[in-house]
């Protein structure tokens, strides 16, 4: 598993890309997408890849409520999991809550810790969720997505304060000012993960249906 992460990587990587292209194709919720992702899902490179991104994470020593923590030699365990048939049948078990540090104040976030088995699974479903969902995404959406950072969305806010006076445009040349008649407005939602609408999640996430008890737990 370890010793062809490479290549496994690369095959996993060209499916994502033909899952985005058929997604922009043909539509979200499509049942020729939905058709390729359960084909696609369980098998064998996609189990490989899920558990060698979870084995290579920082959180891979940090165990569940079970206190389990992921080594080489229990890798080879999980691929019989991530069978279609076993996750069909797959309960997920609860969070080991824990309270870090939020920002520079004095005050805890709360933090949820999976198991392995969980966390392995759910890296499966992602790897062929995303493409297909981020394919439809804002452009100007930079957050928790794959490829893009908070340097990009500087980088594009940027762009569109940066304004070369009209009047003065002929003597500046390129030179390019930052406007005073645009605003930047932040909005922090409070405990957003706590309020967000599972049901919501639940009718509209393009989960296969017959994986949807799954997302459930």
């Amino acid at each position: 598993m370890l010793k062809f992460n490479k290549e496994i990587r690369y095959l996993v990587q060209l499916k994502q890309k033909f899952l985005a292209l058929l997604s922009r194709e043909c539509g979200l919720y499509s049942t020729r997408v939905e058709s390729q992702v359960l084909s696609w899902l369980c098998n064998l490179e996609m189990r490989v890849f899920a558990i060698e991104t979870v084995y290579r994470s920082r959180g891979n020593k940090t165990p569940g409520v079970d206190g389990v923590t992921l080594s080489k030699e229990n890798l080879h365990y999980y691929l019989n999991i991530l069978r279609e048939d076993n996750l069909l049948k797959y309960k997920s078990s609860g969070t080991r809550r824990v309270f870090i540090p939020k920002g520079e104040g004095t005050d805890l976030r709360p933090l949820g810790i999976p198991t392995i088995e969980d966390r392995i699974v759910q890296t499966l479903f992602v790897q062929a969720i995303e493409p297909i969902i981020d394919i439809h995404s804002d452009v100007y959406s930079f957050g928790f997505r794959k490829g893009r950072n908070a340097h990009q969305a500087i980088g594009e806010l940027s762009t569109i304060l940066n304004v070369t006076p009209y009047l003065r445009r002929k003597k500046l040349g390129t030179r390019r000012y930052f406007s005073h008649t645009k605003h930047i407005i932040k909005i922090d939602v409070k405990g957003f993960f706590d309020n967000v609408d599972h049901k919501y999640l639940l009718d509209n996430y393009p989960i296969p249906k017959k994986f949807k008890k799954v997302l459930r737990g």
